[in-house]
């Protein structure tokens, strides 16, 4: 959530010759992480209504490979609606986000994901993405509805042309630099301590461009497929 360190150094209001970068490696073992994007489908708005079904049915299978519980991350609370009406999880509860939990609703939620057969509706951005920890290997996977681009507005626009003068990439810093650190960060619920082991699925092929992958985590390494079933069997089939 800190790259590129450049664009952080400059916002903080560092000198060049006062900032030392330095990178460390995660000690959480790359074989418990399956990165995965899946190329065969498009979250980008003008492709919802013929988008939508095909990824319910993936999100649907996907989920049937799966153990343990899931979170589904979305962009909005209109996209996260969508698809909790279209998904057929009979197997496990749903527990929702709405916008304007109360504090107490918020940790009632979280502490129900420490039991199994859940699955969580949230959006990215939102405190069950960044804020609240969840119970101890709560997740085996999230499945992440999209980059979470912020939609058009004049504000986001004027930092745009400012960066795009400053640093020459400022559709790149003001709109996907902003939308990928919460995906990381929905992300990082999963695998929160060296033991935990758990899958992220990234949904949309806009994922697999330098664009974006420049945003995720070095150590990710993730594998492009068009259909996420058979990777998900055959990690989970591995466990333990």
């Amino acid at each position: 959530t800190l790259q590129p360190t450049s664009y952080w150094r400059d916002r903080c209001g560092v000198a060049p010759e006062q900032f030392h970068a330095r990178s460390i490696r995660s000690p959480f073992p790359p074989e418990n992480r399956l990165v995965l994007i899946v190329r065969s489908v498009s979250t980008a708005m003008k492709d919802r209504t013929k988008e939508h079904p095909r990824i319910a049915a993936m999100l649907e299978q996907s989920a049937t490979e799966i153990p343990g519980n899931i979170a589904f991350f979305f962009g909005s609370f209109d996209v996260m609606r969508d698809f909790g009406e279209r998904l057929d999880l009979s197997t496990r509860t749903r527990l929702m986000q709405t916008p304007g939990m109360s504090q107490a609703e918020r940790v009632a939620m979280a502490q129900a994901m420490g039991t199994p057969g859940k699955a969580l509706f949230a959006v990215l951005g939102g405190v069950f993405g960044e804020s609240i920890d969840l119970p101890a290997g709560a997740l085996q996977a999230a499945f992440i509805v999209g980059p979470s681009l912020a939609p058009p507005d004049i504000a986001t626009a004027l930092v745009r042309d400012y960066l795009e003068r400053k640093f020459d990439d400022g559709f790149g810093l003001a709109n996907i630099h902003p939308g990928m650190i919460r995906v990381v960060q929905a992300a990082g619920r999963v695998v929160r301590s060296p033991t935990d082991r758990g899958a992220i699925v990234l949904v949309c092929r806009r994922f697999q461009q330098y664009e974006y992958q420049k945003y995720l985590p070095t150590d990710w390494n993730p594998i492009s497929t068009s259909a996420p079933s058979g990777q998900l069997r055959a990690f989970f089939a591995n466990e333990g």
